[in-house]
């Protein structure tokens, strides 16, 4: 018997060492990944999708079984059939931790509603499941479509959302990457800033570090209007976006109208961009000024109005003209100084 015992040990062995082996082999990578991040509460016993990661290849790092990289993935959030998407993030590669259910990268990432009215890219992000929070760290760009800034993008006869037929087609195809990379081909605002935190559970977003958002208008022959801020926050809602503010040094450009303040609020239910506060000690309140004549209006609010691509001053004002901006004869202030309007 201890000689059959002493044959049988190191057969043993070997078979162990085969089997990690084995093991280790099937844990070092492979392809066609798919890993359900998140569920919908259960309804009537019934457990539905809720986010789901894919991609091409994976692979461990180091000897975690928990942290892998990955090659195109894709991250698909869906409502709660568990069927209908709700957005898609896509990138050419990422490191997951399915410990965590953290998803992040160096790399581009492209994010896409599927209504086709939100999109998103940036250079390095994260994604944390846990709190549904996704950062965007470096070179941002946000494309907001038009309609999606006006409380009523179109209605039916019983009140409720009516969307045109190619946005309900986008809603149920899944799209490619290549489609999901590029921004909708249709007109729509666009913000530019150095970070992007977006809270997908609030539909909030926070843009910081020198913000610069481009509305461009529908005529061809009207000036684009320019807002910069240092920081700004969105919000938006299954309707559309409901309000955007910008803080701090917020300036606004169109053509030859140029608006400076401090704080600045846009809503959907009137398509109004609402400046207030002090520019500068020089200014303590909003003003407004023409570069080609140098008027300036000093007013206790300034509009941007997107409806009528107009800006302009409220309240009491105090405006100061040049005195070479003066006619001869005319029956203002001589001296140039300044005039209160009521």
């Amino acid at each position: 018997m201890q000689w059959l015992v002493w044959l049988a040990t190191p057969a043993v062995a070997l078979c162990l060492v085969i089997f990690a082996r084995a093991q280790t082999a099937m844990f070092k990578g492979g392809t066609d990944f798919r890993l359900p991040l998140e569920y919908h509460p259960a309804s009537n016993g019934v457990v539905r999708l809720k986010t789901l990661l894919t991609g091409a290849k994976f692979q461990t790092v180091s000897n975690s079984i928990s942290v892998i990289t990955l090659t195109r993935p894709r991250i698909e959030n869906y409502r709660e059939d568990g069927t209908t998407l709700i957005w898609t993030a896509i990138s050419p590669e990422c490191i997951v931790n399915t410990a965590t259910r953290q998803v992040s990268g160096p790399t581009n990432i492209f994010f896409r509603t599927a209504d086709n009215r939100h999109y998103l890219t940036g250079v390095g992000f994260l994604w944390q499941q846990s709190n549904s929070v996704l950062i965007l760290s470096n070179q941002t760009f946000t494309w907001i479509d038009r309609q999606d800034l006006s409380s009523s993008p179109g209605e039916s006869k019983d009140g409720k959302m009516k969307l045109p037929l190619a946005w309900s087609l986008i809603a149920t195809v899944k799209l490619t990457a290549a489609e999901i990379e590029l921004p909708p081909a249709k007109p729509g605002l666009t913000i530019q800033s150095s970070n992007i935190l977006f809270d997908l559970v609030s539909n909030s977003i926070l843009y910081s570090n020198n913000v610069v958002v481009v509305d461009k208008p529908l005529g061809t022959n009207q000036p684009e209007t320019i807002i910069t801020c240092n920081w700004a926050t969105a919000k938006r809602s299954a309707a559309g976006m409901e309000e955007i503010v910008a803080y701090e040094k917020v300036t606004i450009d169109q053509g030859d109208k140029h608006a400076r303040g401090n704080h600045a609020i846009y809503t959907a239910t009137n398509e109004q961009l609402v400046l207030t506060g002090s520019f500068s000690a020089e200014n303590p309140l909003p003003h407004l000024y023409l570069s080609s004549s140098g008027v300036t209006q000093a007013a206790v609010r300034i509009i941007y109005d997107r409806k009528n691509n107009t800006i302009r001053g409220e309240g009491e004002a105090i405006m100061t003209v040049p005195a070479s901006a003066l006619k001869s004869g005319s029956t203002t202030n001589p001296n140039g100084a300044r005039k209160i309007f009521p």
